[in-house]
């Protein structure tokens, strides 16, 4: 007997605080006429973000397969197994290892299976080739070729990222774009935080910033943003940048060395990784993304406008699709042409109701979660009648 609520077993890497992940368990949360089961290849930490996966699905597992032992593929039949188990409708599965291992166990139990892709590049050389270099690279690589017989659907949240793939070898016929969906009412202005955050922070009420929020890695560009901030004083001063994401901490001691070359001791705020974002996005007059590669549709941006917030960020994924005419998309690597749109942007004097309208009508979790629904719900019909 087919079970009457449909249900979805997601399968993912892993289930660490990521951009994927994430919407993955915003995506559960929204869509609560499915019943979801979640698969991790990797171990899962009890942390508040996973203990949020138990709450709102159905079942949560963990294959235990760590990054050392990534050759542990012999739990492909544990996850074969598991699947029978739960018999889904269809599978879902999230990034490039579980795309590979969910989808071959899927086929085993001849269940339907929709990819989803995130990435727009794996090397900030050659972002539009790939070398087999790595042993990810050789997952992407085995990807493309069983992208032509094992999903119904790809599912990619970036268009550049979907060109991107089919230059890599994958299927072109069954590729799908769904922009990820940002929760509107999570990240909305508030006033009453700007004032507050401020004033915890040392910063006055008119002192411009500007901010950043993200991973210490190359593909975010730290030092162009730095460098940038140091031409924008020139103009203003007075101005203060916030940084925050995993690593950028007053104790690492390369974060440092770049804020004292570019003599910014005493106008940058590092505030390590933090869960209340929302709140972080509300204290800046403009967000910056000076990512350098490797984007494919950059939460952050759109998080940030959701807020209200004008935004710039450097030309590398969808940004420039997101921003529309709410923001500014300048050249990666190009420090002047960053503080130059940081000064153009302040003199535009964008409307916050504007930025914010802008996710709302293109990008917002409910527009982004029906689109899921419905791409659900037809594999499911399809399936049922063959």
């Amino acid at each position: 007997m087919p079970q009457k609520i449909p249900t979805i077993t997601h399968i993912i890497t892993d289930l660490a605080p990521g951009g994927a992940e994430t919407f993955l368990l915003r995506l559960v949360s929204s869509l609560k006429d499915f019943q979801h089961h979640v698969v991790s290849l990797a171990p899962i930490e009890d942390t508040n973000f996973t203990q949020l996966f138990f709450e709102k699905a159905a079942s949560v597992t963990s294959l235990d397969i760590s990054s050392k032992n990534i050759h542990e593929i012999y739990k492909l039949f544990s996850l074969s197994s598991l699947l029978k188990q739960q018999a889904p409708h269809l599978v879902q599965t999230w990034m490039y290892h579980a795309n590979v291992i969910g989808g071959i166990a899927a086929k085993i139990n001849k269940l339907p299976v929709i990819w989803n892709i995130r990435n727009s590049s794996l090397s900030k050389e050659t972002p539009e080739s790939l070398k087999l270099n790595t042993f990810t690279n050789y997952v992407v690589k085995t990807g493309a070729v069983l992208s032509k017989y094992i999903p119904e659907t790809i599912v990619s949240c970036s268009h550049y990222a979907a060109l991107l793939h089919q230059k890599w070898g994958y299927r072109k016929d069954n590729f799908i774009v769904i922009p990820n969906g940002i929760d509107i009412e999570l990240f909305s202005p508030k006033p009453q935080i700007k004032t507050q955050l401020r004033k915890e922070l040392g910063i006055g009420d008119l002192e411009i910033v500007i901010g950043f929020v993200g991973r210490l890695h190359p593909q975010k560009d730290i030092p162009n943003f730095l460098k940038a901030a140091r031409l924008f004083l020139e103009h203003e001063p007075n101005a203060q940048f916030l940084l925050c994401g995993d690593g950028l901490t007053k104790e690492n001691p390369l974060v440092n060395k770049w804020i004292e070359n570019e003599n910014l001791n005493n106008h940058c705020h590092l505030l390590d990784k933090i869960s209340d974002t929302h709140n972080i996005y509300n204290v800046l007059d403009i967000y910056c993304s000076p990512s350098a590669y490797g984007e494919a549709f950059p939460n952050v941006i759109a998080e940030a406008m959701s807020c209200g917030i004008p935004c710039v960020g450097t030309d590398v994924g969808d940004t420039r699709l997101i921003l529309g005419d709410q923001g500014i998309t300048v050249p990666p690597k190009d420090p002047q042409a960053l503080a130059q749109a940081w000064k153009h942007l302040l003199s535009q004097q964008i409307q916050p109701s504007l930025v914010r309208q802008r996710i709302i009508d293109n990008f917002s979790l409910p527009a982004s979660s029906n689109l899921y629904r419905q791409l659900y719900l037809g594999q499911i019909t399809k399936t049922a009648k063959t």
